[in-house]
């Protein structure tokens, strides 16, 4: 720290930053500006330091505020009746608030001639001079600010004793330093070891005070306690004390005291003093006392105790133990310093070494001044390896060195270079791969000192990446030659990537697919379908067997089956579609053919069954086509209509195997008869079980007369357990049952059938399936075909009037 740095923080700054200061001075002269720029902080309008010359007169050596002042005599001859002298002589401060208002001491000629009101002196250690404040005009000095004061002549005269800056003659009444007090200093300032220096200043203070006993302690930076590894030979034995080093959590007494206060204590009768606590039952008596903190960077950091000087401890006695304790206090904050300073030289050698990276440093022409052991490690060589004089560019692989070379240049050019992956050879040959990045250091002229370099190791990731560059080079390869068609699309449905497969298909180049909406390929009768499909893949659901049919260029409609994915994070700007297709169009149109064929068929075996029954011809077709348009409505896909549709068209196929005049006859049925009609959907189901047909029809046939409460034949399922495509088949055949003429009655009416298809809803019904046939009939105009299939009696003009007294309606069986 430099004189400058007291100019800076607030008052209770001012001694711990004058302490540090003068620690650091190497002239006298420094150190008294140094003092008068934190007396001018107090604040003070002016200040001085007087030292006494060889004549014994106090002169102004150095000043602020006093122009003119400086080496000029304060008081020539010391005479008892001056402030300053009295300072001097009694070595404690002198406050004079108001010379107007004193009569017991005067100023001197200089003050006077300044216009000096108000002064304070506070006699620097060691004695020889003072240090001089006079508060601002109309104010004064607070208690703070004299102990401020005296605690900076305190300081200052440490100061010049060590400079060894003293005058040639002391003031009058003021004690020589003793003897050989420099050469003690200097030995403690040397001496190594804790205990040890506590060993000498506690060696040193008892013979220049002539003192009994005594002890030195510090306090651990760690815990706080006062830690004494240092007594007078046989005080432990003679207290009763095991063992050599005494801790104090919470010292007491005199000695508490002083640590408290931070201010040295003189008490010639120590048990008068309102610290005492007493001793303790066996302690050593104490008859006198000097207890001296020791304070370093303004904090107390130890303490030196002694007792039972043989005459009263003098202010002389304070300030000599005060300058061992000024040295014992820096050699103790060093000692520590160099403490913590190790345990963190070792703490942080082992994180650099211990790092995930491999930390070196070079000198300017690449060869290898340190490493670290994860390098080390790394490239299987030893630390003297690397540090004897290897250059990092030998390591490198031959390939690589021009980008070593390049990362060079950048440092020399810009400082630092960033990361760029190269490989190092390792002890056994191998090749390591490392992102590499450098920094510069400089000197003050700009020059180049060393280089600081790391190196994490990617090998792994570079091998992956590696692998990875191949995988994508092979799916991209595959992607653009595939014969198979290959699309992607964005959130916003428009075409980004298209490969060979689609070009081929649809006949446009890539220039007319990218950007394009995807719609734009679906053909006008489909698009709002085949979009609906497009939303449900875009939000997670896979297209794997979903049919999307394609435009091409010449018009041509084809068939596709599609594998769809999703990219990205849901949501994002980069989210995106990939599909793939299967051209089927030659493969569905051999099955239309074979599903027209299967129709024709079905239709002609529902033909034979209402040959046998006139009074229902068209019965079944029409509940197909209700079925049908119900399963649309309901969003079902159009593979599952078609099944719906054949379901419709033979759900009544049992009846084949029933007596043609039970059929149709008009009358009551017995509960026999009536036994065996409900036979028909078990004799339907019968019937078409084996055959190999791509959807459940057998069950359709089986279970449209199921009802959700269990209340229907055959099986008598309940809810859930009833196949879905039953259940639609349910309410059409009802629907087109009760419309409808049959032998035993007329037709009673869409709005009669509907009605009961509402009162039914949920208990024998499906909900889903009755909303959606109300909706088709009330809010749509559904209306069954006309013509053949009116359900028309053989006479063209409707079914017999007349119903049956009795007897069991087929249509609700």
């Amino acid at each position: 720290m430099g004189i400058e740095a007291l100019s800076n923080g607030p008052r209770g700054n001012l001694l711990e930053d004058l302490e540090q200061t003068l620690a650091v001075c190497s002239r006298p002269m420094e150190g008294m500006v140094a003092t008068l720029e934190a007396v001018e902080r107090l604040p003070a309008a002016l200040g001085a330091v007087c030292l006494v010359d060889a004549d014994g007169a106090l002169v102004v050596r150095l000043s602020f505020g006093m122009e003119g002042a400086s080496d000029k005599v304060l008081a020539p001859h010391l005479p008892g009746e001056l402030a300053a002298a009295r300072a001097l002589r009694s070595g404690r401060l002198v406050h004079v608030p108001d010379y107007s208002s004193r009569t017991d001491c005067r100023r001197s000629d200089l003050e006077a001639h300044l216009g000096v009101m108000a002064a304070a002196y506070a006699p620097l250690a060691g004695g020889g001079g003072i240090l001089l404040a006079v508060p601002p005009a109309g104010e004064g000095f607070d208690g703070p600010a004299l102990t401020l004061l005296q605690g900076m002549a305190a300081h200052l005269g440490a100061a010049l004793g060590r400079f060894g800056s003293r005058p040639a003659a002391e003031a009058p009444g003021v004690d020589e330093p003793p003897a050989g007090l420099a050469a003690a200093l200097e030995s403690i300032a040397d001496t190594p070891g804790i205990d040890a220096l506590c060993d000498r200043v506690l060696e040193n203070s008892l013979y220049f005070t002539d003192s009994e006993f005594g002890f030195v302690g510090y306090l651990d930076p760690e815990t706080g306690f006062l830690t004494a590894p240092t007594m007078t030979r046989d005080i432990f034995a003679q207290c009763g004390v095991e063992g050599k080093t005494l801790v104090f959590e919470k010292p007491g007494g005199l000695g508490g005291h002083v640590l408290a206060s931070g201010v040295p204590l003189i008490a010639n009768d120590p048990f008068s003093h309102p610290a005492s606590v007493g001793t303790p039952p066996g302690h050593l008596p104490i008859r006198r006392f000097l207890g001296v903190p020791c304070r370093y960077g303004g904090r107390v950091v130890g303490m030196i105790a002694l007792a039972n000087k043989e005459r009263d401890y003098t202010i002389a006695d304070q300030e000599i133990v005060g300058m061992l304790g000024v040295v014992f206090a820096t050699a103790v904050t060093r000692n520590f310093s160099q403490a913590a300073l190790e345990a963190s030289r070792n703490k942080y050698r082992a994180l650099y070494d211990q790092a995930p990276c491999g930390y070196h440093t070079l000198l300017p022409d690449g060869r290898i001044q340190e490493a670290n052991a994860t390098l080390s490690g790394l490239l299987g060589r030893s630390h003297g390896a690397f540090v004897g004089g290897m250059n990092l560019n030998d390591l490198v692989v031959p390939e690589d060195r021009a980008v070593l070379e390049e990362q060079v240049r950048r440092v020399q050019a810009a400082g630092s270079a960033p990361p760029r992956q190269l490989r190092l050879l390792a002890a056994d040959g191998t090749a390591r791969t490392v992102m590499h990045s450098l920094r510069g250091h400089f000197d003050d002229r700009g020059y180049l000192l060393h280089i600081h370099g790391m190196a994490l190791d990617v090998t792994n990731e570079a091998r992956v990446e590696q692998e990875l560059h191949k995988t994508r080079d092979y799916l991209e390869a595959l992607f653009r030659h595939a014969s198979a068609p290959i699309l992607v699309w964005d959130a916003g449905r428009r075409l980004t990537r298209v490969n060979k497969g689609f070009r081929d298909l649809t006949g446009y180049t890539d220039d007319e697919c990218l950007g394009q909406p995807l719609e734009r390929f679906f053909p006008a009768s489909l698009r709002a379908a085949q979009l609906e499909r497009i939303r449900r893949a875009m939000a997670g659901e896979d297209l794997r067997g979903e049919g999307l049919t394609l435009v091409s260029r010449a018009g041509a409609e084809h068939s596709v089956l599609w594998n769809s994915a999703n990219i990205g994070e849901p949501g994002g700007a980069e989210r995106a579609t990939i599909a793939q297709g299967l051209d089927i169009t030659e493969h569905e149109q051999g099955a239309r053919r074979l599903y027209t064929a299967l129709e024709e068929t079905i239709r002609l075996v529902a033909a034979t069954v209402e040959k046998r029954d006139p009074y229902t011809a068209g019965h079944q077709q029409r509940v197909a086509q209700l079925a049908v348009a119900m399963a649309r409505q309901m969003g079902l896909p159009e593979k599952q209509v078609d099944g719906i549709r054949l379901g419709g068209l033979v759900h009544d196929i049992g009846k084949v195997a029933l007596p043609a005049e039970l059929l149709s006859r008009p009358g009551r049925l017995t509960e026999l008869e009536f036994e065996l009609i409900r036979e028909h959907s078990e004799l339907g189901y019968e019937i078409l079980r084996d055959a190999d047909l791509p959807w459940p029809v057998a069950r359709m046939v089986r279970e449209h007369h199921e009802r959700l409460d269990g209340s229907g034949y055959p099986l008598g399922l309940v809810g859930e357990a009833i196949l879905p495509e039953a259940r639609i088949l349910a309410v059409a055949d009802v629907v087109e049952a009760m419309s409808s003429d049959r032998p035993y009655r007329p037709g009673q009416g869409i709005d009669v059938a509907l009605a009961h298809l509402e009162e039914m809803r949920g208990r024998w019904f499906d909900a889903r399936a009755v909303d959606v046939c109300l909706a088709l009939f009330r809010d749509r105009g559904f209306r069954f075909d006309t013509g053949d299939e009116t359900g028309a009696g053989p006479d063209g003009k409707g079914a017999r009037p007349d119903r049956p007294a009795g007897g069991l309606p087929l249509d609700l069986a």
